[in-house]
């Protein structure tokens, strides 16, 4: 495979209120992560490993949409190297519950007894949503995971993967982790207390003067 694009990107539409959006996907196998959570269907998962993958962007009607190097780069290391990255995520996975077991809902979740460094969680999570982001580093970009579980069917789980490293990994991820990781915390937080305080500045509709 050339590494210079990803293949067969499609551009799918969505509307939000009156709003249009346009979304770029692709699809990636992964066939590491077949059989997990056999009972769940979910859209994102094709079949025999195939997932959908969404590429980040700003995309316009009509615009011709093309991946940043370091998506691409992204994408190919997820299909080379999806063994280790997906040993990574189950162990972050062990981790994370064993060190705050007594907080997760017990119905629906493994025994703390099976819960060895190489449990697979294979009856209990898959795969749901998975995103390659805009934000980078090294020339390649971050990745964000969305899995089902079934201690938590509603919500489910998040990671943000960069190469074959968890950066985060939780209910719900803390995405300025990247930002801490590539260096640009400082930058992000500048401008976004700067947005903030232009808000509170602003006068309120009813004052004239």
């Amino acid at each position: 495979m050339e590494k210079n694009s990803i293949p067969d990107i499609q551009i799918l539409k969505s509307r939000e209120g009156r709003e249009t959006y346009f979304h770029a996907k692709s699809i990636v196998n992964l066939p590491q992560w077949i059989g997990y959570f056999d009972n769940y269907v979910c859209s994102e998962t094709i079949k025999d490993g195939l997932f959908g993958i969404g590429i980040d962007n700003n995309i316009e009607l009509n615009e011709d949409f093309t991946p940043s190097q370091e998506q691409v780069n992204a994408y190919y290391y997820l299909i080379e190297n999806h063994d280790i990255i997906k040993h990574n995520i189950l162990q972050a996975l062990t981790n994370l519950i064993l060190n705050d077991y007594e907080t997760f809902d017990p119905v629906n979740l493994p025994k703390l007894s099976d819960l060895t460094h190489d449990f697979d969680f294979k009856k209990y999570i898959g795969p749901r949503v998975i995103n390659i982001t805009t934000d980078i580093k090294d020339e390649f970009a971050y990745i964000t995971w969305h899995f089902h579980c079934l201690w938590d069917s509603e919500h489910g789980f998040e990671v943000i993967t960069h190469k074959n490293r968890i950066i985060d990994i939780g209910g719900e991820a803390d995405g300025f982790k990247i930002y801490e990781d590539n260096g640009a915390a400082k930058e992000v937080k500048y401008h976004f207390d700067k947005r903030l305080n232009t808000m509170k500045e602003k006068k309120k509709w009813w004052k004239f003067w």
